[in-house]
Order: C-alpha cells, then structure tokens, then sequence
C-alpha cells in the first residue's frame, strides 16, 4: 500500500504543477470577452494566420502561401532554399507557390519581404498535416478525459505541432482568423486560440483528446513530423459544414425539406419581434435574481440579449463552413492536398465510443481504422 502512494506521488505533484501554470496563466486581467492578439488581417505586410513559427507544412505537395499587402507592393517569399514572388492585387491579396519537398523534421525558417518590411517565420517543419473536424465528441480536451493527465505529463513531441481555430459565427467567408484569447462564458475563462504550438503538456492539456492520441500513434509510427488542426465545434450538424450553394444542388427529398425549412424560418423572422422577447426574457430573468437577493452578472447586460437568432445558430446551413472554422485558408489547405487524408479523419474520428471509455482505449480505434502501423489503409484522395 505505502509502496503505491510513494510511486504516484510524483506522478501527482508533476500533474499539479502542469494544471497550475496553465490556470494561473488564465488568472491575467483580461475582460470577460475575446481579446485579439494579431488581427485576422493585419495593417502593411502580412500573412494569414494560417503561417506562423512552430508550423507543419504538408510534404510531398505544391504549397500556396498567402497573405495581405498594400496593393501593388511585390512580396518574395524563400523556404527551404526556393524564393518566390508575387505581387498585391487591388485587394491587396497576394499568394506564391512553393514547389512540392519531402519531410524534413529539421527547422527550418520562412521569411516574407516586402517594400519596407520583412516578416520571419521560424522553427518550421514539413511533414503531415491533419484537420480535426466534429462535433463535441472530437473537440473534448484531453484533460477531460480517463488517464488523460497520465496522457498529458508524458506530451513532450517536439514534432508534432498544434493549432485550434477560433469559432466565427456568421454566414459570410471569413478571409481569416484571428489569434486571441477566445472567452467562453460557459467556463467562464479565456482559451488560447489560433497560435500554431510545438506539443508538450501545457499545450495538450487544452487539445482534442482523439485528435491528440492520433497525432501522437501517427507521429510515433511514421517517424515524421505531424501538424493537427482542431476546426471541431460541438453541436454542429453536418449541413453547418456544407455551403448553401452546394446544398442546393443535392437533389434529395431530405435535403430540399431541410432547406425549404431553413427558408421559411429566415422568411419569417422579424427582428424587431425577436428583439422584444429577448429583452423580456431577459428583464424577467433579472427581476427573478433580484427576488432571490443575488445582482446580475457585470458581463451580462441588456444589451446583450438582442444578438439575432439566425446569425448565431449554429445549425443553420453553411454556418460553421461560412464563419466559424473552413475559412478559405482552411479549404485551400484541402485543396492543395495540405491535409491529404483530412477525410479520412474528419469522418472516422467522430467516434462516441472512444472517448466514453478514455485514452488508452481511444489507441484501440487508431489500430481499427489504421490498422497498418496507425496509417491509413487506403488513401481516400483530396477533398473537394
């Protein structure tokens, strides 16, 4: 018994250590909102954030590299001994392509050079690179889960890399993302998000925890470099991720249901009304706190409640694709192949019953869908 305790001590003191640095972290004096760090586009010379230090590239295929500049303003982008340039257009958009490199888990330096200003991107790595995609299921953090801090003391992979998306709500494409600490009322604390991160245990604690054991099994199998990134958002139908425009083109009784459904929700909304009851609602909320003696939260105020229903709900078509994670970065990382099983994952890894029975077991669904070393058996080609 007394030979028990003294092995886990350690174990504990170490995991202690780890959830108390993260947490007082936290504990800065930020307001109970999301706080931007680097904007989704910034002002002169800049690339998405999709490009930062600490990044996995995807090997084996063209890269695009992308980004924003005063217009008409030349750009040269060099890694790994190419140089590229391009040139903003009106928009100030500009892009190069990367010829196609092997892995290489060496880092390496990017930089982006503009008229008067040079940006530097440094400890890149080129390997594979996954996208998480799903509900509440694939987004749960490690720290959640069976033996997941057993998982997250031992997290230290310097190659393998990790990024998780901000939420966006809204129908219109955003052309970016911001990095910031992402308030959550529902936890009432600040999450880091948007940066990619070189993998140890402050950094895994906060990761999916399937999206975590398949980086690790992948990395350890292959011997190569892996980058994940976390797009997953509970909740979410699988109409959420898919355009309105290619909705429509499904010619399927369940489909066109759903959408004349969706229509006649928008046809009927008035705002003004929506408005007026979640005023009211709100105003009888207050008064009932107030009966039982306790103040309104100082971040919840009146004004708050007049958010409009279609803009943030989240099963409404095209939503999450739209607004809250496949930017445009994202779907070009798909299409240039930066994600060349993407597919593979987003589906299979939606999996309730690996994450009821924890960690250890979720290794058990990595040798059934992977089974050959924890790679795909077969390679189901680009997304669209």
């Amino acid at each position: 018994m007394n030979t028990k305790i003294v092995s886990t001590l350690p174990v504990i003191i170490l995991v202690g250590l780890i959830t108390g640095s993260a947490i007082s972290a936290e504990n800065r004096k930020m307001p109970k909102e999301d706080v931007i760090d680097v904007p989704a586009i910034g002002e002169g010379l800049c690339v998405h954030n999709l490009f930062q230090s600490n990044m996995v590239l995807q090997r084996d295929k063209p890269l695009a590299v992308w980004g924003w500049a005063a217009s008409g303003e030349k750009v040269t982008v060099s890694f790994a001994g190419q140089t590229q340039t391009a040139t903003a257009d009106k928009d100030r958009a500009w892009k190069v392509m990367l010829t196609a490199m092997p892995a290489n888990a060496q880092a390496q330096k990017m930089t982006v050079q503009g008229k008067d200003k040079t940006l530097t991107l440094e400890n890149i790595l080129v390997g594979d690179v996954w996208v998480l995609g799903g509900q509440s299921n694939m987004e749960a953090p490690l720290q959640d889960v069976e033996n997941g801090q057993l998982e997250i003391v031992s997290a230290n992979y310097a190659g393998i890399r990790i990024l998780t998306i901000p939420a966006q709500n809204g129908h219109e494409e955003k052309k970016g993302f911001p990095r910031l600490h992402e308030w959550s009322g529902w936890f009432s604390r600040h999450f880091r998000k948007g940066d990619w991160d070189v993998c140890s245990p402050k950094i895994a604690r906060e990761l999916s925890a399937i999206g975590y054991v398949f980086a690790r099994r992948i990395h350890m199998a292959s011997q190569i470099p892996i980058g994940v990134i976390d797009t997953s958002r509970g909740g979410t139908t699988v109409e959420t991720w898919t355009p309105a425009p290619v909705m429509r083109t499904i010619d399927t009784k369940e489909v066109k249901d759903l959408l004349a459904e969706w229509d006649k929700k928008v046809a009927d909304f008035d705002p003004q009304k929506d408005l007026q009851n979640r005023v009211q609602n709100y105003r009888n909320w207050a008064k009932d706190l107030e009966k039982r003696g306790e103040k309104v939260p100082a971040d919840q105020k009146e004004e708050s409640a007049g958010q409009l229903l279609c803009q943030h709900d989240r099963s409404h078509r095209g939503v999450c694709r739209q607004g809250c994670h496949l930017s445009p970065g994202i779907q070009q990382l798909l299409r240039m192949g930066i994600s060349k099983r993407s597919d593979v994952l987003s589906g299979v890894w939606q999996d309730d019953h690996c994450m009821a029975r924890g960690v250890p077991r979720s290794d058990h669904a990595v040798r059934h869908h992977f089974p050959a070393h924890g790679r795909a058996s077969s390679d189901k080609g680009q997304l669209p």
